[in-house]
């Protein structure tokens, strides 16, 4: 195992851990870029896919039609799922529970790709 994957593994055993005795959610964050090869683009984790798997529970989040959403990618113990959320001052809330909001997000624009970042 090269140094950099021992460093991942290790950080990420220390964070799970953490997060049994703690009783607390640790968020790991494995940005995704893109793999050419062979003239074909593959979406790969930008860490390595020890690091993707470190992990129990995987969120991809992204923009569709201007509307975040927040994808169930993988968990132990739950079905995949999708979800559309929006941030908002009072934090994450759920577009479904707010009929104005969804109707708001279906008539508005889709965001220029500058806008298309989740952070």
């Amino acid at each position: 195992m090269g140094k950099r994957s021992r460093l991942l593994h290790d950080m990420s055993q220390k964070l799970s851990s953490m997060a049994i005795d703690k009783n607390i959610a640790v968020l790991l964050v494995n940005q995704v870029t893109t793999r050419l090869s062979e003239g074909e683009s593959n979406i790969v984790a930008a860490l390595g896919e020890g690091w993707a798997h470190a992990c129990p529970n995987r969120v991809m989040l992204y923009w569709k039609s201007g509307v975040r959403y927040a994808q169930l990618y993988k968990s132990p113990c739950m079905p995949p799922t999708t979800i559309s959320y929006d941030i908002t001052s009072a934090g994450l809330r759920d577009i479904k529970s707010n009929s104005n909001l969804a109707k708001k997000r279906a008539r508005s624009p889709s965001p220029k790709a500058s806008d298309r970042n989740i952070s």
